[in-house]
């Protein structure tokens, strides 16, 4: 081994420096002092040395930012992919829940009721219109007026009767009683008969038109009974168009909902931002790994050196290359924190909007949200009826389980007042005032009285008159059977004046003529009166069939239950994963910028360690030099000074280009351990002077390379500087 070789891998206990050998005892107190003015040296310029304990911190540090962010990262997968399920489930659930039977259902049983309520309706109708026709009939028999034709045809029948017996008399002295019975009823026929002929044809006008209203009213009556009855069809489309339009609504609102989420693709969008919001955390757990990995190769490095290198930090490109990444990833981490916190902002907001819609709208039985809102009408026109319903009362009868027949406010459905005015209306009132107004002259009544009471004894004294003709002769017989003749048209005449004045009688009292105008009404009141109890009682059974009108919210629920669960405690965890991501990225920022600052303070130190090795290395080579000469013999003054100080030039040319080369900050440093150097070559120097009994020919022992790194490293000391 030459003694270039001896230089390069020599210790410093065994090389020949100036004729000199270092002894073990004085080099570990000049490894111990150098150290000592080293530490002494960084502490001053507030450097602080890497320790075991600093790294352990900092691998603690990036093991607490791997737990947090595994831990967002948990939390905002399972968030999302519950929203994921929830937006592919919702189209299907809803498509199934408007499907439902419920609607279909109910109709069905409405129209049962509808059929067997309208039927019964209209046997009770049709009984009802036969009454009151059969006390318009009995009311027309009693408007007799052929008793008032009679008594004119038969009045002068009869005085052509009583002519005819006049002249058969003409010539019969012994018939002269019957004459005279004749003479008597003439004379009252004369003074009664002229007097009531005129109130007789007025009475007859008035009972005729009474009796013709009265007849075409029931008639009218008659045709407006399918008007009545289709009263009950007309609910029945009222309620099969609310039916509709209920099942029109809810599968629209179905083919809308379905319709929208899969034609703008919710489901493929969301699982776009699934990718995008896990690449944050994700970015942050390689980061916090490489960290970790940096410097669990930096305590490897360490557990495999001697123990007096442990305390130096690794030279070279593995602490570049970790400080430019790990502070790379501190600005991402950076800038994934202020990402984090406006996402945390956004879902919070999002969450707290959803919670309060899903709160006021879904889950509270009294709906304050809505009620607290401006009153939102819904008004619809089926039928013959404007209907306007609320929508918070709706809702809020659905909710607490009430009918659908007071969910959607049957009373303004049914218009009870409504129908039984449209029913009033259907009655003919005119005759019921022509009888009340009808009036009888009373005179007319008298006069028949009077007649009647005049005619009745004539007609008893012409029959015993027309006994006392003697039978025998054929002239007594013919006279005979013209007496029977007159006797029977007198009795006739007698008999109808009887009736006309009893039906007139009967006809003036103001009383029975007001108690056949209440029959009348009352059968058409409680003909109105069926109808309306009917209709009451089929919509009582709607309202008794229709419990379910909770089930007409299943889709309200489904959509409910989709805000709630799927959005609303979904965005919890959103904003929450967001804030603890937010936590992480702070935290791998900070442990990626002190990783970064130590990684890049070992370079620093590698760095100033090569421009320390490189003026060594110069030393050495001088020192080979001396010792070259001391063995040929060549001791002389001169030359060694002349060498010494060419040594320092070139040293110091050396120096200046790589200080040059070096950054403005280390220029200090570099200049300190280049005058450390000089100081260095001249005790070495001092030494070689005062070591006489080194050996010439003696060859330096193989120093191993920890030793050696450490003797590149520190410039040597004499026991002179000790």
């Amino acid at each position: 081994m030459n003694a270039s070789s001896a230089h390069t891998y020599g210790h410093p206990c065994n090389s020949v420096e100036a004729g000199m050998i270092y002894q073990p005892t004085q080099l570990r107190s000049t490894i111990h002092r150098r150290d000592w003015q080293i530490n002494v040296k960084k502490l001053l310029k507030s450097e602080t040395m890497p320790s075991d304990s600093s790294m352990y911190f900092a691998m603690i540090a990036f093991i607490f930012c791997l737990c947090i962010e595994f831990l967002g990262n948990f939390i905002l997968v399972d968030s999302v992919l519950s929203l994921h399920d929830g937006l592919e489930q919702l189209p299907k659930q809803i498509n199934v829940t408007s499907k439902g039977s419920f609607v279909s259902a109910f109709g069905e049983n409405l129209h049962c009721n509808f059929d067997n309520d309208e039927r019964l309706l209209r046997a009770e109708t049709e009984q009802t219109i036969a009454n009151i026709k059969s006390l318009a009939q009995s009311l027309c028999s009693q408007l007799d007026t052929s008793l008032i034709d009679s008594i004119v045809v038969k009045e002068q029948l009869l005085r052509t009767n009583m002519n005819k017996w006049k002249n058969s008399l003409n010539g019969f002295v012994g018939e002269m009683n019957v004459g005279n019975k004749l003479s008597e009823v003439d004379q009252v026929l004369n003074a009664k008969c002229g007097i009531i002929k005129h109130d007789l044809e007025e009475t007859r006008n008035v009972m005729t038109d009474l009796c013709s209203e009265i007849k075409s009213s029931f008639n009218e009556t008659d045709k407006h009974h399918e008007a009545i009855v289709s009263e009950l069809s007309l609910y029945k489309d009222i309620i099969d168009g609310m039916l509709m339009k209920i099942n029109t609504e809810a599968n629209l609102f179905r083919v809308k909902t379905y319709t929208i989420l899969e034609q703008e693709n919710y489901v493929g969008k969301l699982g776009l931002s699934l990718l995008i919001t896990i690449l944050l955390p994700s970015v942050l757990i390689i980061f916090s790994l490489i960290g970790l990995f940096f410097l669990l190769v930096r305590y490897l490095a360490d557990c495999f050196k001697e123990s007096g290198e442990q305390k130096y930090a690794m030279r070279g490109w593995p602490s570049r290359l970790g400080a430019c990444t790990l502070g790379f990833g501190g600005y991402i981490a950076l800038t994934i924190a202020i990402v984090s916190i406006i996402l945390l902002v956004v879902y919070f907001i999002l969450a707290f909007t959803s919670m309060y819609i899903c709160v006021g709208l879904f889950e509270d039985e009294e709906l304050r949200v809505l009620f607290a809102l401006p009153k939102q009408e819904i008004r619809i026109k089926i039928a013959t009826r404007n209907i306007t319903l609320t929508l918070h009362d709706t809702l809020y009868k659905c909710r607490n389980e009430y009918s659908f027949f007071d969910a959607i406010n049957g009373e303004q459905i049914w218009a009870k007042k409504e129908l039984k005015s449209k029913l009033s209306a259907l009655r003919k009132t005119s005759f019921r005032r022509t009888i009340r107004n009808f009036q009888i002259n009373e005179t007319l009544t008298e006069n028949l009285e009077a007649l009647f009471l005049q005619l009745e004894p004539c007609l008893g004294n012409i029959t015993s008159a027309c006994r006392s003709i003697q039978p025998g002769t054929s002239v007594s017989r013919n006279m005979q059977d013209d007496c029977a003749s007159l006797t029977k048209n007198l009795a006739e005449f007698v008999d109808n004046i009887k009736q006309a004045f009893q039906m007139l009688s009967l006809l003036s009292s103001r009383s029975r003529r007001d108690k056949f105008a209440k029959e009348v009404s009352d059968l058409m009141v409680q003909l109105e009166d069926k109808i309306v109890l009917r209709v009451a009682n089929l919509l009582k059974s709607m309202n008794d069939l229709s419990p379910q009108c909770k089930a007409l919210l299943s889709i309200w629920d489904d959509f409910g239950f989709y805000v709630c669960k799927i959005v609303a405690t979904p965005a919890q965890g959103l904003w929450v994963a967001c804030a603890v991501t937010a936590i992480g990225a702070l935290a791998v920022y900070s442990a990626l910028f002190k990783a970064t600052a130590f990684l890049k303070r070992f370079e620093e130190d590698s760095e100033e360690e090569e421009v320390v090795i490189g003026q060594s290395s110069s030393s050495r080579s001088r020192t080979h030099k001396s010792s070259h000469d001391s063995r040929v013999g060549v001791r002389k003054s001169g030359s060694e000074g002349s060498a010494k100080r060419r040594s320092r030039k070139s040293k110091s040319k050396k120096a200046r280009s790589r200080k040059s080369r070096s950054r403005k900050s280390r220029s200090r440093k570099s200049r300190s351990r280049k005058s450390k150097s000089k100081k260095h070559s001249k005790s070495a120097k001092k030494a070689q002077d005062m070591k006489p009994n080194q050996t010439l020919g003696e060859s330096p022992a193989v120093t191993p390379k920890h030793q050696l790194r450490e003797s590149a490293g520190r410039a040597p000391y004499s026991l002179g500087s000790l």
